[in-house]
């Protein structure tokens, strides 16, 4: 009698467990993890505190230039309101560097040089090449040193951070004293400022091939808001009719007579709506950067606002102050209609059912690659 013949144990197959996370392109950042080796300005706190020192010193100039005393006329004189204007612009450009993982030293001698360039030679074109550089700077810098906001308080900090930011941008920008064309030089800033911000996204968010349906749409969207304004600011200052020039002229001084200033479109319908939408949307999805970097149409304006020097300081502020509720609460509608029309991805996301996280981001303080 033969011995019975023994069946083959079959190893049961592990399948493999599917994660949640979003795989992207871009190194993983750990959270409480060393700073990027090579990196001057994150060695200890003394480099930040010159540099917050620093910019105390140039913004105070700056406002001292601005107030009507004999002290600002002293400050006009001796050019000490166009060097402090240098200082600033070159420590954001120092902080914009080391944010986005650049070389920050690298940045700070090119800013240095461009502006003492615009100061010694006095030639109009230099003076607002370096103006419009200073406002692009500013205006990135106001974007990326913003972390999201998870709820309506944190969300209001970061546009206050980012308002602030902006102010003193503005304040260095002035302080060039370059004489430009306002709406032209406005327009030329945030284009140049989108260009670069939508560079950096495309690195920060691992590229377009990422984005879903939705997010594809907002940033189609928003593209062709940016483009259309700009547009036809340029087309509207070189072939506008007399007579619609003149018509919208008068609706902005009707406007000015009631409100005391007149809001800033480029700010109201893009700018604020999209940085107060993308700070919440950082927050809970990824990818959403594609979404913030259109908040470049606020800040970079915003650093434009007081180099029209007919522009007085209080109406500066008023159309900017109208520009940024009438933006966040566009911005927070934008928010009531996503988290209605993500309802069911929400949930997904809480069940763990293939929902999307987003992933964590750096402190303030720290590069964001």
């Amino acid at each position: 009698m033969s011995p019975p013949v023994q069946q083959p144990v079959q190893q049961p197959v592990q399948q493999p467990v599917r994660s949640s996370a979003v795989v992207t392109d871009r190194p993983a950042f750990v959270p409480g993890g060393p700073p990027p080796r090579g990196s001057v300005l994150a060695h200890g706190p003394l480099p930040r505190t010159i540099w917050l020192a620093l910019l105390a010193v140039a913004t105070g100039v700056l406002v001292l230039a601005r107030l009507p005393l004999t002290l600002s006329t002293a400050l006009a004189e001796h050019h000490l309101d166009q060097a402090a204007s240098v200082v600033v612009t070159a420590l954001f450009a120092t902080a914009l560097a080391y944010r986005l993982g650049g070389r920050p030293l690298v940045s700070l001698g090119l800013a240095l040089l461009l502006g003492v360039a615009a100061t010694a030679t006095g030639r109009p074109e230099v003076t607002a090449g370096v103006a419009a550089a200073g406002a692009v700077v500013a205006g990135l810098l106001a974007l990326a040193v913003t972390v999201p906001g998870r709820t309506p308080v944190a969300v209001a900090r970061e546009l206050a951070t980012a308002l602030v930011v902006s102010v003193v941008g503005a304040l260095a920008v002035a302080g060039y004293g370059a004489d430009v064309e306002p709406m032209r030089f406005r327009y030329l800033a945030v284009a140049v400022a989108l260009v670069v911000a939508l560079a950096a996204a495309g690195r920060l968010d691992a590229g377009l091939h990422h984005l879903s349906g939705r997010g594809t749409v907002v940033l189609a969207l928003g593209v062709v808001l940016v483009v259309v304004a700009v547009a036809y600011g340029e087309a509207l200052s070189r072939w506008g009719s007399t007579d619609l020039v003149d018509s919208l002229d008068r609706m902005r001084a009707a406007l000015r007579d009631h409100l005391g200033a007149v809001p800033h479109p480029i700010q109201l319908f893009v700018g604020w709506p999209a940085l107060t939408y993308g700070l919440w949307l950082r927050a809970r999805r990824p990818h959403a950067w594609w979404v913030c970097v259109f908040g470049v149409a606020a800040t970079v304006s915003t650093a434009c606002a007081l180099v029209d020097p007919t522009t007085t300081v209080a109406r500066a502020v008023l159309g900017g102050g109208y520009s940024l509720v009438g933006g966040v609460a566009l911005g927070a509608l934008l928010v009531v209609v996503d988290r209605a029309v993500g309802r069911s991805q929400d949930r997904r996301t809480a069940a763990g059912l293939g929902g999307r996280v987003a992933p964590p981001e750096p402190a303030r303080t720290r590069p964001l690659v």
